[in-house]
């Protein structure tokens, strides 16, 4: 049996899915012997994603190129099998598959249950087809032998009574024997396939709506009614202070104080507002003309006759709790406020991208000893921009350094380098549209978000003891054995 391991290396693998590469310089992604360059489990995730996304839109010759040049398969061979047996209904072939798999799952118990939901698909064809002595041989001599889902086995059992396929489809729930159904099947099959064996449905579309939507919690001026825009992927998501609703629809008078704060609910049914009155006001909000109208008043702390304000409030991501926290006289919170400052697009940002340029030029050929021409650019090409006099001052002293390695060293420059020439594409790319060039590592970018995101979700993340590497294949999750309940320390300095 042929065994494959996060991203399935075609070559022989070693460790997390990347193949050898022998010492010497690199040509098109391949080493100077022509195999596969070394590739860490971030980056075979990554070709695994881009892989699969490719497939799905068609573009299989793309996805072979990028198998064969990685040296990695995008899933494993018998789970590819499994996969193409399935959507064409093979299920005898799709049973030898499974055998074959049984060995690659985390579980190896789970392909009972594989094997049912395959059986139930192959069942329910039967009788759609009009093949109810088959059927009937597929539930007794299959299916119920299985010894699980009993109930669901009685349940089918029932349809056999079904006189029409359509009468079938509508008993069932079923959508029929389509490309749907069955890609249905291979959705709910994946589910106990390891991400190693095969990659999740959709995944890379997952990390990416991750992304967005930490970008869209970050956005300041975020509106959703107004936001239709299709913002893509190559710049993080912002909403401009235009789209932000402007106009007074109801001034809320139900408080006796000032509102401290206000909350909205997940589900965006609900708006809890506090109050220094000491009370929290939960409102309904009508979704057609976005008016709001109370539901309930809650009291808050009391301190005798005077109650303390309510100065933090928290819905659960159910929208069904809250969690309110009060100032007592003893303590003021301050919000600091941030003042956000628009970027816009200018045409006259060409000259800050000429003057870096120059600036490069400039170095290399004091670095080159042409000096003469670097005092010419200084002259006649920086200088006329008239734009960081200062800069062009700290320039001009350069020209006086009687060595490279002296100029590098007052300069702070790396030379005439890769590395210099990269820096100086980094620092133009910032006055380039994504429309023109992709930002850099922005894929990076976005699933680092979606990390972040997946993070700030694990109820039980705790920095200190998460080391494990959780690849891109699966959202990370802590366990509940990773957090920390041993007792450091107990504060007893307040009252």
């Amino acid at each position: 049996m042929q065994q494959a391991t996060n991203g399935s290396s075609k070559n022989a693998a070693h460790g997390d899915g990347a193949t050898s590469a022998l010492n010497g310089a690199s040509t098109n992604g391949q080493s100077s012997s022509g195999r596969p360059p070394k590739i860490s489990k971030r980056d075979g995730d990554v070709i695994r994603l881009v892989g699969q996304y490719l497939q799905d839109l068609g573009l299989t010759k793309s996805v072979d190129q990028l198998m064969e040049e990685s040296g990695l398969c995008l899933n494993h061979p018998a789970a590819a099998r499994f996969h193409q047996h399935i959507l064409s209904g093979e299920w005898v072939k799709a049973e030898a598959d499974l055998l074959e798999l049984k060995n690659l799952l985390d579980d190896p118990d789970d392909v009972v249950k594989m094997r049912f939901l395959l059986l139930e698909q192959k069942y329910l064809e039967l009788l759609e087809d009009g093949r109810a002595i088959d059927a009937l041989e597929v539930l007794r001599h299959q299916l119920t032998p299985l010894k699980h889902n009993v109930q669901r086995v009685h349940q089918l059992s029932s349809y056999i009574m079904c006189s029409t396929s359509e009468d079938l489809r509508e008993q069932s729930g079923w959508p029929g024997a389509s490309a749907e159904s069955r890609g249905l099947l291979m959705s709910r099959l994946q589910q106990f396939l390891p991400p190693s064996v095969m990659v999740p449905g959709n995944r890379l579309e997952t990390l990416l709506e991750q992304s967005a939507e930490l970008q869209r919690s970050r956005c300041p001026f975020h509106n959703t009614a107004a936001d239709t825009a299709d913002h893509g992927l190559l710049v993080d998501h912002v909403c401009s202070r235009e789209q932000f609703p402007t106009e007074t629809v109801q001034i809320l008078q139900e408080h006796n104080d000032e509102v401290w704060f206000c909350k909205f609910s997940p589900d965006g049914r609900l708006l809890a507002s506090g109050s220094k009155d000491s009370t929290i006001i939960v409102w309904d909000v009508n979704m057609d003309t976005y008016t709001l109208k109370p539901r309930h008043t809650l009291l808050g702390h009391m301190d005798g006759p005077h109650g303390y304000a309510l100065c933090y409030l928290a819905w659960s991501p159910d929208s069904r709790y809250l969690l309110a926290a009060h100032e007592s006289p003893e303590v003021r919170a301050e919000a600091d406020l941030l003042e956000l400052k628009n970027l816009l697009d200018d045409p006259d940002d060409v000259v800050k991208m000429r003057f870096l340029l120059l600036e490069q030029k400039y170095l290399e050929l004091l670095e080159d000893g042409r000096a003469i021409d670097a005092l010419e650019v200084l002259r006649h090409q920086l200088t006329p921009l008239k734009h960081n006099v200062q800069r062009v001052h700290q320039l001009s002293s350069y020209i006086m350094c009687s060595t490279s390695e002296d100029l590098r060293e007052q300069s702070g420059w790396p030379g005439a380098s890769a590395e210099s020439r990269g820096l100086l594409m980094s620092r133009l790319q910032q006055f380039l549209p994504p429309s023109v060039m992709v930002p850099g590592n922005r894929l990076e970018t976005l699933l680092e978000q979606s990390a972040e995101l997946q993070r700030s979700r694990c109820p039980f993340h705790n920095t200190a003891a998460d080391t494990a590497d959780h690849g891109l294949l699966v959202d990370h999750v802590c366990s509940r054995e990773q957090f920390p309940t041993e007792t450091v320390q107990i504060l007893q300095e307040h009252n």
